[in-house]
């Protein structure tokens, strides 16, 4: 694939562009708050605001004024029965900690709440904000500028298997340095350095473009439209990541497009991986035993192609379960729930199997034609119309080969009544005319002779001596003898050509003629 001028042109007017107008958008937002989010003022705020006795010694806030306060369930759950959750700090998408539910409120909350307070952080100083551990009423509480951040209980601790006041240093640290870099990332310096990191983000994503078009085409021997698609979309979630107010857009790109991408394009290179080497094992131990199994494949050609059916099936059953698990790790990296999503892939499967119908036919056909061994691959049957040679199968189709070269693809589940010539052995049906003045005795004396003689040069192909059945039919211009011989499967047409030839030759030497329809005109010259 050639990369079109224009093409890259645009490409590269749009992502300039989008570097522009996310430091536009940078320089002109300003964070606001949620209606519904309470301002917590700091202590030092409401002088005349005094800790007060709370009833269990966990504590979520300090007391604020009555219009403030966060609401509580008025019946909070036992700790017995209270569901705990967990959620991630996040500061301009930045992961800081995680945090989790505690009295009465969730780790959503807890975390939506403290993530709004950074922010008030932001906007009151100008220099890196510095945070400081109080204690209320004997719990750390977390604050900053004159704002009121969090409270570490003793459920924090207990999570994160620390003491209250070891996590109480811990997350101040975190905080601090968390606050620096988004205060760093408010400035100008940083707005023109995330700029030429888009450009050289731009530059690098042309040049892997084209080495990964060329390693596709070379070597992969395939478009390599995927791989350009992974590229520039880790380029833009890159663009949009350096800026802090198109970070929500990298997040979104990185959690819906691309690391559901990145996610299938492992598993599916694992799954390539092992199937590879699964169907060299798969075909060696067939291979084996068809040699460890080798005076029964001559007495039984056809076992040969029962062994080849039997490898197909399992190498695609094999396969089949290879991609069911990696369908199943696919939906569990995007969050889905496997019990709920079986339960609905059920119901969805009902409505399926009602409109694939004829599908599970073929299916169900393909099954019981392995069961039944009706034929194998390699093969020789007649279904219908069609007669030619089993080429593949699997458990929805069935392709055989005819005389005339064509690839004849059936479903299985038309495959009604089979004539296979191929099944345990084969027999030569030989009906030859001979005229009748011809010392029948004799011709066939030649022709049993010359049966015998044909199994002794071939006795891997020729099973049992012929049969002389004597003379079948006395037809209009010669005397038809018809005889039987054995064959290995799939053998018979072969050894039938040979056979005539040799009791042709036989005949003429012996001065037996075959007949052949003659007309013999009589000429009356008596009449005038």
């Amino acid at each position: 694939m050639k990369f079109h001028r224009k093409f890259i042109i645009i490409l590269i007017i749009i992502l300039f562009s989008l570097c522009f107008f996310s430091v536009m958008a940078r320089e002109s937002s300003v964070p606001s708050q949620p209606e519904n989010e309470p301002n917590n003022p700091s202590p030092s705020a409401h002088p005349s605001s005094k800790p007060h006795a709370t009833q269990t010694p966990v504590v979520i806030l300090p007391p604020v004024p009555v219009s403030t306060q966060i609401p509580v369930p008025s019946t909070p759950l036992p700790s017995a029965t209270r569901i705990t959750d967990e959620a991630t700090v996040m500061l301009y998408y930045r992961p800081l900690f995680k945090i989790y539910s505690d009295s009465g409120l969730s780790a959503s909350e807890r975390a939506y709440i403290l993530e709004k307070r950074l922010e008030e952080v932001l906007e009151r100083t100008k220099t890196t904000p510095f945070v400081k551990v109080n204690t209320v009423d004997g719990t750390p509480v977390l604050e900053s500028e004159g704002v009121y951040l969090i409270s570490i209980t003793n459920n924090d601790a207990s999570y994160n298997k620390t003491s209250v006041s070891q996590l109480a240093a811990l997350w101040r640290d975190e905080l601090e340095h968390g606050l620096e870099t988004a205060l760093k990332e408010k400035s100008e310096d940083y707005a023109r350095e995330a700029f030429r990191d888009s450009v050289i983000a731009i530059i690098t994503g042309i040049l892997i473009s084209v080495i990964s078009v060329i390693i596709w085409h070379r070597w992969i021997k395939r478009p390599a439209y995927f791989a350009v698609f992974l590229i520039w979309l880790m380029v833009l979630s890159y663009i949009f990541w350096v800026f802090p107010t198109s970070r929500s857009w990298a997040k979104g790109i990185g959690d819906y497009i691309l690391n559901p991408a990145l996610t299938l394009s492992v598993i599916l290179v694992i799954i390539n991986i092992l199937a590879k080497p699964l169907d060299i094992f798969i075909k060696h131990y067939f291979d084996l035993a068809k040699k460890l199994r080798g005076h029964e494949i001559v007495e039984d050609a056809r076992a040969a192609h029962r062994i080849t059916m039997y490898r197909l099936v399992i190498a695609m059953f094999f396969r089949a379960g290879i991609y069911i698990i990696g369908g199943l790790l696919f939906l569990k990296s995007l969050h889905v729930d496997l019990a709920t999503g079986l339960t609905g892939a059920g119901i969805i499967g009902v409505g399926i199997g009602l409109a694939a119908q004829d599908l599970l036919k073929d299916v169900i056909a393909g099954t019981f034609i392995v069961i039944e061994d009706q034929f194998a691959v390699g093969d020789v049957i007649r279904s219908g119309n069609f007669t030619g040679t089993v080429e593949y199968f699997n458990m929805r189709i069935t392709r055989i080969r005819d005389m005339g070269g064509s690839l004849i693809t059936m479903p299985n589940s038309s495959i009604r009544a089979v004539e296979n010539f191929s099944s345990t052995w084969s027999q030569i049906d030989c009906i030859i005319g001979v005229a009748y003045d011809t010392d029948l005795k004799h011709a066939m004396d030649i022709m049993i002779a010359t049966g015998k003689k044909l199994k002794e040069d071939h006795p891997e192909k020729i099973l049992e001596d012929p049969v002389m059945l004597g003379v079948n039919e006395l037809a209009e211009s010669s005397v038809k003898l018809r005889m039987l011989l054995k064959t290995a499967p799939s053998e018979q047409w072969q050894m039938k050509r040979e056979l005539f030839l040799r009791i042709k030759n036989e005949f003429y030497s012996k001065g037996i003629f075959i007949a052949f329809p003659q007309l013999t005109v009589w000429l009356n010259h008596d009449r005038k």
